[in-house]
């Protein structure tokens, strides 16, 4: 009887491990479908996500890449239109009727660009523009005579350093300290 039980023991021991193993085998297919089905799953999702992502990013450049250029045409517009003012506010050039005529024109061309782009216009270079168009605006009510203080070019010249700033900012080029 000894022998016969181990015999038995010894077959039943093996066809325990068999089966164990089928059933181990058959559960790793099983999750291994179900883990790939998973996998799949997830990369759709993700696709779709990305998919979202991506449009979502273009919508941004068209809109927002539309208002920087036109954003950047205006500060730089402006800064050209602040430079000539501030060069053109020599007192010796204005001695004659015509040429102050014309630099008041200017001034007038300037504050209709200005009027027209500020909703572009980054709040601190709107500030100064408006207070130098303002001055300008007050110094040609009261003088016919062609008389421009220094504080006139000033005011063009800071307002100029702003646009200059703001425009640097814009293009992310390195800018240590706002100008005064």
């Amino acid at each position: 009887m000894g022998g016969a039980s181990i015999i038995i023991f010894a077959m039943s021991s093996w066809l325990g491990k068999v089966w164990a193993s089928r059933i181990l085998e058959r559960d790793r297919l099983k999750y291994t479908t179900v883990l790939e089905d998973l996998k799949t799953q997830n990369q759709i999702s993700i696709d779709k996500l990305n998919s979202s992502l991506e449009a979502a990013n273009l919508k941004l450049t068209i809109a927002y890449g539309g208002i920087f250029e036109k954003q950047s045409n205006a500060i730089l517009e402006l800064y050209s239109k602040l430079l000539e003012l501030e060069l053109g506010a020599n007192p010796r050039s204005l001695t004659e009727a015509q040429k102050w005529n014309d630099y008041k024109d200017q001034i007038r061309e300037a504050a209709n660009f200005y009027h027209k782009q500020r909703i572009l216009i980054p709040k601190s270079l709107d500030e100064k523009i408006l207070k130098a168009i303002e001055e300008a605006h007050a110094i040609l009510a009261e003088s016919t005579s062609g008389h421009t203080p220094a504080e006139f070019a000033h005011r063009f010249s800071e307002a100029k350093n702003i646009a200059l700033f703001e425009m640097r900012k814009l293009l992310s080029v390195t800018v240590y300290s706002e100008p005064a």
